[in-house]
């Protein structure tokens, strides 16, 4: 697991000041104020390790006394000053305005964190956003609207898993007592608890032993704890030279794989499952 990977669960820090040029490119009369629109972001949420949900709200106001249908156009959107190319677009919700009326619509863009280019774990994250909006009005007139917004919100990176030991703690002779010892640093600026955490160990290509951790473990900003694991290994359908090496105490290949829940200090950060994979080698001792 990559320390910058972004995890399925994604946190809202601040909203931002959102603003707009209020003009039209063209309108239905020469010289008079046109249709006004802006956009507003509501919240995020994370929809996997790779993809936020932006949410936003357009608001319109039609200074006309004709009614005008209107629709989505092209979204330019940048991410820390960088636009993005391709990816999905900015959806808003199209429909009517009446003539001398405000209203609003809803509003998601589909973020793919794949697509930003950045400093590897950097968190924290500006979007600007800039659409267009068609509308169509009922004396057969058109113009052609641009709304900004702009909103700044952080990305809470996974925890980075180390496996620090591998100790047996009581060999008998069908099963044997395990204690894994893991250091969990966290790469956020933010303290976050650790908490269900569900585990596999791996050795030399084989299922060892699973197990669960219950205790909720709260590591500050930038800082790491270490948890103790324990596992119950079944020796019944071991191959014989894995058995004798860690009968012998010698180094195995491993891999330690599962999820954890993580919950920010901050009440208004949703908490998320997130999932570790490490592989290494490491000394079995006593």
């Amino acid at each position: 697991m990559k320390p910058n990977h972004a995890v399925r669960g994604l946190l809202l820090s601040a909203l931002a000041v959102f603003f707009l040029p209020w003009s039209c490119r063209s309108g239905p009369g020469a010289g008079s104020p046109g249709p006004r629109a802006r956009l507003e972001f509501d919240r995020v949420e994370s929809a996997g390790a790779e993809e936020v949900l932006v949410y936003c709200i357009c608001r319109i106001a039609n200074p006309y006394s004709s009614g005008a249908s209107f629709s989505s156009g092209k979204a330019r959107i940048f991410i820390n000053g960088a636009e993005l190319s391709g990816g999905d677009p900015l959806e808003i919700e199209g429909g009517r305005i009446p003539g001398e009326s405000e209203a609003s619509f809803p509003g998601l863009y589909r973020l793919d964190l794949k697509k930003i280019s950045g400093a590897p774990g950097e968190n924290n994250l500006t979007l600007k956003a800039v659409l267009d909006l068609d509308f169509v009005f009922d004396d057969g007139r058109r113009a052609r609207v641009p709304a900004e917004g702009e909103l700044d919100f952080s990305l809470t990176l996974e925890p980075v898993f180390t496996i620090e030991s591998i100790r047996i703690l009581q060999a008998e002779l069908i099963n044997t007592r395990l204690k894994v010892r893991v250091k969990i640093a966290n790469p956020n600026s933010f303290p976050v608890s650790l908490s269900s955490m569900r585990y596999e160990l791996y050795g030399a290509g084989r299922f060892w032993a699973d197990g669960t951790h219950a205790a909720a473990y709260t590591i500050p900003g930038k800082g790491s704890a270490e948890a103790d694991l324990y596992l119950v290994m079944n020796f019944t359908n071991m191959r014989r030279d894995v058995l004798d090496r860690i009968i012998e105490l010698r180094q195995v290949d491993y891999r330690f794989a599962g999820t954890v829940e993580i919950s920010p200090a901050l009440k208004h950060l949703p908490v998320f499952t997130a999932r570790f994979d490490l592989q290494g080698e490491s000394e079995v001792s006593r």
